[in-house]
């Protein structure tokens, strides 16, 4: 998800459907996400200039929260990490 404008990058993690968002005062949100290189969730917090952009925010995740990711294969042509 990127913002408005200046399409700088707000959130890069993989959605699961029973994440939970929480607000965060007026202009923030909290949630849990599964980070790079870790077995665990961590839980990160975001907050924002103006109090609307809270709600974008929730909406746009509950809307691709339930959908399944597509699996990437690599092509059966590209260069295995033994020839590497």
């Amino acid at each position: 998800m990127r913002s408005k404008g200046n399409y700088r990058l707000i959130l890069n993690a993989r959605l699961y459907p029973e994440m939970k968002l929480t607000n965060m005062e007026k202009k923030g949100v909290t949630f849990a996400c599964a980070t790079e290189g870790k077995d665990r969730l961590s839980t990160f917090a975001l907050k924002f200039k103006d109090g609307s952009i809270v709600e974008d925010f929730k909406t746009a995740i509950t809307a691709h929260k339930g959908e399944a990711s597509t699996i990437v294969k690599t092509p059966e042509n590209s260069p295995k990490a033994s020839d590497v």
